[in-house]
């Protein structure tokens, strides 16, 4: 069994185990080295202090032998002077009485009086002492010298005899002073050092809660080295407090982190620095058991290759900089499961990466949603078809592929004719049935590579690719086109759908998205206005059409502020007696550049832009303005008729527009007169119905104008308070000619007169259809066979003329034939003075 390693000493516990074992050693450590130390310097005194009493016993001796040199000086003198060898010998033994003289010598004028020597002096130095003897009698008159050798190993002895006496003294001294001064520490420091130790064996038994020095030691350094550790034990103590509320915090927050890893839906793996997994929680296991897709070896990596993943992995782990990834599964069911990972550096507590984890949120609904946001930001959501903006796109790709390949792309614009009809007739879920089964009739006709895209409303776009030629290309278009008019049941209803369409080819139409789309809308519109079901390829004339419609349509927004608008006034007479009954107001556009412009080339532009409300209301207070007008100058106009489009009759608010104009100018309903198309009354709106029984209660009649070119429906009839049926131009203009034109007229007429409804003829231009009609019982009759529309003073100037009594006081266009004489029964068509087209008669304003 492994041995446990011994816990780690705290800083206490390791200064006290220090102190413990410096305490057995440090008094003979001590003691040793002062020892030491005082017999070295005692030593080293004593080999001083012999050297120095040998040399100061030298000079002591050689200083008494100059002495005793100076005791017998008189006497050699004597001696010398007279010669005297027995007095030179005495002297010579008295020296040699001295035990430091090796031997004296008195020599006179070279004569040596006396000589003794030591017998053992030639064994050892000798230091000569030299002095030279004079006369008595004259100072200056040598007569001899003493000469005396010193005994140097003897003067040495004696002087080491001494020396060593002094120097055991000084050791003595030397070991006293010692001992003093080791007990001097033993008691200043070794003593309170192991005091100190032992109120650290306390502190650390638990017995204390903080050091104090010993007696006597609590200013010196001791109290100051127990205050500091005093406050080392308290900080000491704060962080270890620190250490285990961060411990206990730390084993908190782990255990939080594994409860709510373990309890997480989304997944969670951690990775050692080594790239290795440690740790995956139950969530990710579930997502493994439902996988069943990866290997066991690759069951971290999911969907993505091992060296990419751990590449990304070891980024993370060496730089500290977090990654986001997404990994995708696939279940049993082969349902795809989507998770964003994200990857973070793990960190210890020095800030070091010791690994990263790796959260995984389930985030397969989000891109679900993401799926079908984008599905529905690029498809129809009714028919399920590109939309404008895909489309857009597929058409770039198109024309890159085609300039690439060198080939032709076809952009295909269908228009569905009367679909408005259909919703205002069968209903909108009628309508949506029929989009549904037109984008379906023309994918089914339509090649894999093209695309059938939906604009909006009842338009469709087809891009067609690599068109081999023109033939084959009128072939696919004609394929569509008739694939669109088969019959189809709606609504419980069987109708037959048409459509106009408009086709541009890249290059010759244009070489980017926006011109192609232009120029395939422009085709279509005029394929729409040259009588619709049918197709058109574009060219460059209609570019011309088309930038005179901008112009109009820039021109437009300008027209009513700049007044550029007029009113012209067309008289209707009674069919009986010609009799001016009324009159119709119908809109002229004075163009500052083109002049005159009729109805028939503004309204539909107008229309298109959504000018058309503001052109009719104007219309409709300029009328009342100038029937104000009339009647104010005493002229009496009749009822006069203004039309009003289908963007006025939508909504409540046309009576209140109507009201408002009449009270702006004092004029009661018996004044006006309204004129709407078939297709504005076959709306069955509850709002347009109740506007229009509202008009009726003001005293407005009501007129259907173009009667018997809408639906052959004529339940309108007895839904809305109608008062006129406006019999259209296009049943006038060959009743000399076509016999079913003039059974039409008839029946008309004689339905309306059995409803209680007057009867007025449009486009009269002939006797013979003046006759005609008159004949047939039509009440009221209006054209250029009594009068062009002229402008309002015109009006205001026949009105004058003769009054009201015969069509006659009109500006007619001609001789009218019963004022001039009946010189033939069939009168010629005027239409080289008419202004505009057929329209400028009918119920367009």
């Amino acid at each position: 069994m492994k041995r446990s390693p011994r816990p780690p000493l705290s800083p206490p516990r390791c200064a006290i185990e220090l102190l413990r074992r410096l305490r057995s050693s440090l008094v003979t450590r001590v003691s040793l080295i002062i020892g030491g130390f005082g017999a070295a310097i005692a030593l080293g005194f004593g080999v001083v202090t012999a050297t120095l009493m040998a040399e100061f016993e030298l000079k002591r001796h050689l200083a008494h032998t100059e002495d005793l040199l100076g005791t017998v000086e008189r006497t050699v003198q004597i001696a010398c002077f007279t010669g005297e060898g027995t007095l030179a010998t005495e002297v010579a033994k008295g020296l040699m009485t001295n035990p430091s003289i090796a031997a004296v010598r008195i020599v006179s004028d070279d004569f040596t009086l006396a000589e003794m020597r030591r017998p053992s002096s030639l064994e050892h130095a000798t230091h000569e002492v030299r002095r030279k003897v004079y006369s008595p009698f004259d100072a200056g008159q040598p007569v001899g010298e003493i000469v005396i050798e010193a005994d140097t190993d003897f003067i040495v002895a004696q002087a080491e005899e001494h020396s060593s006496l002094f120097s055991a003294f000084l050791m003595l001294e030397a070991i006293v002073v010692t001992v003093i001064v080791a007990l001097l520490i033993l008691r200043v420091v070794v003593r309170p050092i192991a005091c100190f130790a032992g109120e650290l064996h306390q502190f650390d038994g638990g017995t204390r809660t903080c050091l104090s020095p010993p007696r006597g030691h609590e200013a010196n350094e001791i109290g100051r080295l127990a205050a500091a550790f005093n406050r080392m034990i308290d900080s000491l103590a704060g962080l270890l407090d620190k250490e285990r509320a961060m411990s206990e915090k730390v084993a908190r927050s782990e255990q939080r982190f594994r409860t709510l890893a373990e309890n997480s839906p989304d997944i969670i793996l951690r990775y050692d620095s080594d790239l290795r997994p440690i740790f995956a929680n139950p969530a990710y296991l579930r997502e493994i058991e439902a996988a069943r897709r990866v290997e066991e070896d690759d069951a971290w990596l999911p969907t993505m290759p091992r060296e990419q993943f751990l590449a990304r992995l070891g980024m993370v782990v060496g730089t500290g900089v977090s990654d986001r990834m997404q990994w995708e599964w696939r279940s049993a069911s082969g349902q795809a499961i989507h998770y964003e990972m994200y990857v973070v550096a793990e960190y210890d507590s020095d800030r070091g990466i010791i690994g990263a984890l790796v959260i995984g949120r389930n985030i397969s609904e989000r891109k679900e949603i993401e799926r079908q946001l984008v599905h529905q930001a690029t498809h129809d959501v009714l028919t399920g078809l590109p939309n404008r903006a895909l489309l857009k796109d597929r058409l770039q790709h198109a024309i890159a592929r085609a300039q690439r390949d060198e080939e032709i792309v076809a952009l295909v614009f269908i228009d569905l004719d009367h679909f408005k009809d259909i919703n205002d007739s069968l209903g909108h879920d009628a309508g949506d049935e029929l989009l549904k089964a037109v984008a379906a009739r023309l994918l089914a006709e339509s090649r894999d590579s093209d695309t059938v895209a939906r604009l909006g409303g009842d338009e469709f776009v087809v891009v067609l690719e690599g068109c081999a030629d023109r033939l084959y290309l009128e072939a696919t278009v004609q394929r569509l086109h008739d694939a669109v008019g088969r019959a189809c049941q709606v609504g419980g209803h069987r109708v037959f759908p048409a459509a106009s369409v408009g086709i541009a080819v890249f290059p010759e139409d244009g070489t980017d998205v926006d011109v192609l789309m232009r120029s395939a809308d422009t085709a279509m519109y005029v394929a729409k206005g040259e009588g619709r079901n049918h197709y058109r390829f574009f060219s460059a004339e209609m570019n011309e059409a088309l930038r005179e419609w901008m112009k109009l349509s820039t021109d437009l927004h300008c027209a009513i502020e700049n007044g550029e608008f007029a009113l012209h006034f067309q008289p209707k007479v009674r069919a009986t007696d010609h009799e001016p009954v009324g009159m119709e107001a119908l809109v002229r556009w004075n163009h500052p550049e083109l002049g005159l412009i009729p109805p028939v080339r503004f309204i539909p532009v107008a229309e298109k832009c959504g000018l058309i409300g503001p052109i009719g209301e104007w219309v409709l207070g300029e009328a009342c303005r100038q029937t104000r007008a009339w009647l104010d100058q005493g002229l009496d106009p009749g009822r006069v008729a203004v039309n009003l489009s289908a963007a006025q009759c939508e909504g409540p608010l046309l009576p209140l527009q109507i009201r408002r104009a009449l009270d702006a100018h004092g004029l009661s309903g018996a004044h006006l007169e309204v004129e709407i198309t078939e297709s504005i009354a076959m709306a069955d709106a509850e709002e347009s119905i109740r506007a229009f029984w509202a008009l009726r209660d003001m005293g407005v009649q009501i007129a259907v104008d173009d009667f018997g070119t809408g639906y052959s429906s004529l339940s309108y009839l007895k839904r809305l308070p109608v008062d006129v049926l406006k019999i259209d131009r296009s049943f006038v203009q060959d009743i000399e000619s076509d016999a079913n034109d003039r059974e039409i007229i008839r029946a008309i007429t004689a339905m309306a007169h059995s409803l209680g409804l007057r009867v007025v003829a449009e486009g009269v231009e002939t006797l013979p259809q003046l006759e005609f009609l008159h004949g047939v019982g039509c009440d009221q009759l209006q054209g250029y066979f009594f009068s062009r529309p002229i402008p309002a003073d015109a009006m205001t100037a026949a009105l004058r003329g003769r009054g009201r009594t015969a069509a006659a006081a009109l500006p007619p266009m001609r001789q009218h034939p019963a004022m001039a004489g009946r010189e033939s029964t069939r009168g010629p068509r005027i239409r080289e003075e008419r202004v505009g087209s057929p329209q400028d008669g009918s119920g367009t304003p």
